[in-house]
């Protein structure tokens, strides 16, 4: 019998995940938690994690690490409603099974259950081109550790320094050596240059 914790605050939403999950898989038991408090006390028990949340969540991001952490068996997959290549690469990165857009159809969602379960990974199409972007063409994203690709995404966003010390909760020094790293491995100068380097990977 497989044990699965739903992480999910919309109660419509969730209610529907359940749904779907237990008329796919009769021999499930579901775990439904509404905030953070209840996954980290309850998460020893569940044989897998399925949430959503902002990929962009500094927090968010954390607390899965420590999951992942502390709990490598559990298999965890994230559905979120943001297309957001750069973030979902660094959860990726920490080890997480699948990312899933809000939008997938049910019959996607089980079949990327089903793989998850037989101990596949999964992401959602746009994000398998991007993956495959990386090996073929040895895209510099490949390069950049966890707290690189966040503050990328954040300078993507037209995020200045003080902000991104706020946001990271960093000092304007680790911030800037960060950026410096950043900029070096993708093989830039500035923040205009960056933003144009990865409109070149836009197609995918």
């Amino acid at each position: 019998m497989r044990r699965i914790m739903l992480f999910i605050k919309n109660d419509f939403f969730r209610m529907g995940m359940a749904a779907s999950i237990k008329q796919y898989k009769n021999n499930t038991v579901l775990r439904e938690e509404t905030e953070w408090s209840g996954v980290e006390e309850n998460i020893n028990n569940c044989d897998m994690l399925i949430m959503t949340f902002e990929l962009a969540c500094q927090d968010d991001l954390k607390k899965t690490e420590n999951i992942r952490r502390a709990y490598p068996s559990i298999k965890i997959v994230l559905i979120s409603n943001e297309n957001e290549k750069v973030m979902a690469l660094t959860y990726m990165k920490i080890g997480i099974e699948g990312v899933c857009l809000q939008t997938i159809s049910e019959e996607e969602f089980h079949w990327a259950l089903d793989s998850i379960i037989d101990g596949n990974k999964y992401v959602f199409e746009d994000l398998n081109y991007y993956f495959l972007d990386l090996i073929l063409n040895k895209n510099s994203l490949r390069l950049l550790s966890l707290r690189e690709s966040h503050v990328l995404h954040l300078l993507l966003k037209g995020r200045r320094t003080l902000e991104i010390c706020r946001e990271l909760q960093l000092a304007a020094s680790t911030v800037s050596t960060v950026k410096l790293r950043v900029y070096q491995k993708m093989q830039v100068n500035n923040v205009i240059d960056l933003v144009e380097k990865m409109a070149s990977y836009s197609r995918f």
